[in-house]
């Protein structure tokens, strides 16, 4: 006798009944928690090459950053943006006569399906139905057809289920609540109301995820786009939040038990989308007002170059009268590198004077804000020309220092 025949007298591999355990955990949802913990170890381990407060600052953008996206993709795929709980009295399956007392029934809605529980302690177990586990979690999809009705196989993807959940004989409750979301007329669509809002709000989250990428790479080359594209990701997130309150149901879902009514209210993962939309807001206007009042602390904080911005103009002494007449001090937003004389040019053409003239730096972006009151004035040294007057030598020095300590 072979090992492999060893206690199997009927001659044929041995049979185990199932091992059916019940679900604790969403593992879409832990697998986003643990990809994005993932990319934050490894931020960690690079993390001591960064140098003084570069090192703090770097710390700071980068776990905003990560933890942005989490909430992003937690919103997208979880499956709390409403929940409701109850703790009834209910019959437990078909074809037993046995009720459960201080049954606990959950209802949680995603924007891709509802998630329904049935839970009950053991010391509220009927007799007949003692050393059974009692923990139920099923989840009805609705992504992304509405289907003809019925429950055929052309119908939509929440009808389907349904009917193999009722073949697999889930208990009453569950039936009870999902059943709901599968008629569809006669005023009750709950499942095309909330079908359609999880469709409008998914997609504005899906897109607001490229902005949070375009926002991420504008963090090392122009901070003004990375700010732009941070404001966007943050409204996607606000509108679709807004759509899914709005379109949601007209009718407010509530499910009669024999102890109380199951009655929706707004989940983790709507408050969630909301408050990152309006973090993802404030953090772009926030860079938007440094930008113009404050660039050289903004630039240092991302550790770009505080000039990549500028452009260089030049000025003759009538161009820079003009471009100052009635104002106390030089156009805001310019840093002025030196005072420069055409001298080669005037040794070419002969020429016994030299015209004067100036080479400045000017911010190439939002010339109307630059010049209003906010912009930050030491940023901007005063200057006053005045007519006959070309010697601006103490100032052009005062104004390299700056921009020497600007770089």
């Amino acid at each position: 006798m072979g090992l492999y025949e060893f206690s199997r007298i009927e001659g044929f591999p041995s049979l185990f009944a199932p091992n059916k355990t019940p679900v604790t955990a969403d593992t879409v949802e832990a697998g986003w928690i643990f990809a994005f913990l993932i990319l934050f170890a490894s931020f960690l381990v690079i993390l001591p090459g960064f140098r003084g407060k570069r090192r703090f600052f770097v710390l700071v953008r980068v776990t905003a950053s990560i933890i942005i996206g989490l909430l992003l993709m937690l919103g997208n795929f979880g499956m709390e943006w409403e929940v409701a709980t109850l703790k009834t009295r209910t019959p437990y399956k078909a074809y037993t006569s046995a009720e459960l007392e201080g049954a606990e029934v959950g209802m949680k809605l995603g924007l891709r399906g509802v998630n329904v529980t049935l839970y009950v302690d053991q010391d509220h177990i009927p007799m007949e139905l003692k050393g059974e586990v009692i923990n139920y979690n099923e989840r009805f999809w609705w992504s992304w057809g509405q289907g003809r009705n019925g429950f055929g196989p052309f119908a939509g993807q929440i009808q389907r289920d349904f009917r193999r959940a009722q073949q697999r004989g889930a208990p009453l409750p569950i039936l009870w609540v999902a059943e709901y979301f599968t008629f569809d007329g006669e005023g009750i669509r709950f499942g095309r109301h909330y079908m359609r809002a999880g469709w409008y709000a998914h997609i504005l989250i899906w897109a607001a995820f490229p902005c949070y990428l375009l926002a991420n790479i504008f963090q090392f080359m122009v901070l003004r786009y990375a700010a732009l594209f941070t404001m966007m990701t943050g409204l996607l997130q606000i509108i679709a939040c807004i759509i899914w309150a709005a379109v949601r149901n007209p009718v407010p879902l509530v499910v009669p038990f024999e102890e109380g009514v199951l009655r929706t209210r707004f989940g983790a993962h709507f408050y969630l989308t909301l408050i990152n939309g309006i973090f993802c807001l404030l953090v772009g206007l926030t860079m938007i007002f440094m930008d113009i009042r404050y660039p050289e602390y903004l630039t240092d904080f991302f550790g770009v170059d505080p000039l990549q911005d500028y452009e260089e103009h030049y000025y003759t002494q009538e161009e820079l009268e003009t471009e100052t007449k009635g104002a106390k001090e030089s156009a805001p937003g310019t840093v002025e590198l030196g005072s420069i004389t055409k001298a080669a040019a005037a040794a070419d053409a002969n020429s016994e004077e030299a015209e004067p003239g100036y080479l400045l730096k000017r911010r190439s972006h939002l010339p109307g804000l630059q010049r209003s009151s906010v912009r930050r004035p030491e940023a901007a040294p005063r200057r006053r020309y005045q007519a006959g007057d070309t010697s601006i030598r103490e100032e052009t020095e005062q104004q390299e220092n700056l921009y020497e300590n600007t770089r």
